[in-house]
C-alpha cells in the first residue's frame, strides 16, 4: 500500500474506511499510482467495504501482488472555503473547519459565529450550495449572481455533499446563501375591482345621487339595509 502521508498513530481505527479501488492495471511507479488516484473521488468507490468481510470474498481471484487493492479514507475535519453572499450582505470569504459528519445546520451556525453582520438573521435563511473544482467557470458564475452551485439539502451530511471532490484537490467549496425577505404590499380594494364592472358603476351613480344627510357617520349599507327593513315593516302592517 501506498501513502502519501503517514497515519496519526492516535487515530481510532473506528475512523478508518476501506474502499475497494474500482480500477485494474498494474503501475510501476508511485508516482502511476498517485496521478490515477488523483482522479478518483469517494462517489466512484461506491459503498465502503464491512469491517467482518473476509479479504477472500473482496479479491476474486487473487490479485497480482503489483496491483493497488484497497484506498484507506481517514475521517478528518472538512476544511471549507464558503463564499457568503446576500442581497444586504457585502460579499465575504471565509474558512469554516467542520467535522465530517456535521450537517448545513452547523455549517450555518458556524457562519453565524464568524460573522457578527448575520447574528440576526434565522438559520433557516442561510442555504448552503457546494461547487465543483472541476469547473472554475461555475465559481465565477455563482459569484456573478447567473447560478447558484448545488443545493445541500437539510438531513445531508456535509461530507456526502462533497464527495464528488477527487483526491488530488480535496479542496471544498461552499456558497452561503443569505435568504432575502421582501415584504409584499397587499393590493388595495379599489384594485380589486375594474373600471368596467357594473356593480361598481351602480354603486358609485347612487352614492352621487343619494349624498349624505344627518346620518351621514352610518356607512351607506347600513342606510339601505334600514330603509329596507322600514319598507318590508310598513308593508306588513298594510297587510295586517
Amino acid at each position: 500500500m501506498i501513502a502519501s502521508q503517514m497515519v496519526d498513530p492516535r487515530v481510532s481505527a473506528v475512523d478508518l474506511h476501506f474502499y475497494k479501488v474500482p480500477m485494474a492495471g498494474a503501475f510501476s511507479l508511485v508516482e502511476e499510482y498517485e496521478s490515477s488516484l488523483g482522479e478518483l473521488s469517494i462517489s466512484e468507490l461506491g459503498s465502503p467495504l464491512r469491517a467482518a468481510r473476509k479479504l477472500e470474498s473482496i479479491f476474486v481471484p487473487q490479485p497480482q501482488e503489483d496491483y493497488l487493492h484497497l484506498i484507506v479514507i481517514i475521517d478528518a475535519p472538512l476544511r471549507i472555503t464558503c463564499w457568503v453572499r446576500g442581497a444586504d450582505v457585502p460579499l465575504q470569504l471565509l474558512n469554516v473547519e467542520l467535522q465530517k459528519h456535521a450537517l448545513p445546520l452547523e455549517l450555518s451556525s458556524r457562519v453565524k459565529e464568524l460573522l457578527p453582520a448575520l447574528a440576526d438573521v434565522a438559520l433557516s435563511d442561510l442555504k448552503s450550495y457546494t461547487l465543483s473544482t472541476k469547473n472554475d467557470d461555475e465559481l465565477k458564475e455563482v459569484l456573478d449572481c447567473k447560478r447558484k452551485g448545488s443545493l445541500v439539502c437539510s438531513g445531508q451530511m456535509m461530507k456526502d455533499a462533497f464527495d464528488d471532490v477527487p483526491f488530488s484537490s480535496r479542496e471544498f467549496k461552499a456558497v452561503i446563501e443569505v435568504v432575502s425577505h421582501q415584504t409584499i404590499v397587499p393590493p388595495s380594494s379599489s384594485c380589486l375591482v375594474g373600471e368596467g364592472n357594473t356593480i361598481l358603476r351602480a354603486r358609485q351613480k347612487f352614492l352621487r345621487d343619494n349624498p349624505p344627510g344627518e346620518d351621514w357617520h352610518i356607512p351607506s349599507t347600513v342606510l339601505l339595509m334600514s330603509v329596507n327593513r322600514g319598507h318590508r315593516e310598513d308593508s306588513g302592517n298594510r297587510r295586517r
